[in-house]
């Protein structure tokens, strides 16, 4: 068994490069720690096809703190997982979907048509819907606001 902690966000950095360059490099059972606040949604979506490939062989923990797409990423993996004890996690729109939505606009950066993120936006609502999120947490989210979930919720959900 061999571990990784991921403590770090989800982005074009070391830990990332890291954490792909560890499940690449041990084709042995892995067990992974997750502490995150999120990050980059391509980032996530990337990460999540890596660890969801190789599922046989993982054991992903969320460890102390998952929010935004790290909680996403966490209830999406179709493999092992766990969620320690004091562990809590935090979900919302991502900053592309509020700005959509509340701007009628998207952000020029990500080059993104309005009719693109609100399909995003829709498929962010089902996936809360899925994991089992109540109808006050889920209109809360879409109010554009933080929803903090402490461990016995996280534990609760699908």
């Amino acid at each position: 068994m061999k571990y990784f902690y991921f403590n770090d966000l989800f982005e074009e950095n070391k830990t990332t490069k890291d954490f792909i360059d560890f499940i690449n490099e041990n084709q042995d059972e892995l067990t992974i720690f997750l502490n995150s606040g999120g990050g980059n949604s391509n980032i996530k979506q990337v990460l999540l096809d890596i660890l969801n490939e190789n599922k046989e062989r993982i054991m992903l923990k969320a460890s102390y703190f998952i929010g935004s797409n790290a909680f996403r990423l966490f209830f999406e993996f179709e493999g092992k997982k766990k969620i320690m004890d004091a562990t809590y996690g935090m979900f919302h729109l991502t900053i592309m979907e509020v700005a959509t939505l509340e701007n009628n606009e998207t952000v020029e950066s990500d080059k993104m048509t309005k009719e693109n993120m609100l399909n995003f936006y829709f498929e962010t609502i089902k996936f809360c819907e899925r994991i089992g999120m109540t109808e006050e947490e889920i209109q809360k989210i879409k109010e554009g606001k933080d929803v903090y979930f402490n461990n016995k919720r996280l534990r609760e959900f699908k």
